[in-house]
């Protein structure tokens, strides 16, 4: 998903409605979001496991390696 779809959905909702993080495609918990961080770095590790790093951690690895990351919004639970 990208932001732009996103937002699309969300002004579809009441701005003062709680938002929560599902745990998985399954709906298996769910937890309120803590927040935001719109400057996130993000690879996929594994078919279904992500992995983020850092700003300053990222700015230490060698080209090769930055290029496995991609700027993500990432949110995350209580």
């Amino acid at each position: 998903m990208k932001v732009k779809e996103l937002i699309e959905q969300l002004l579809e909702a009441d701005p003062e409605m709680e938002v929560f993080c599902q745990a998985d495609a399954e709906g298996n918990g769910f937890r309120p979001c803590a927040g935001a961080d719109p400057d996130g770095l993000i690879w996929n590790s594994s078919r279904y496991d992500w992995e983020s790093i850092c700003p300053e951690d990222y700015e230490d690895l060698d080209e090769e390696d930055q290029e496995n990351y991609k700027k993500s919004v990432i949110i995350w639970p209580v």
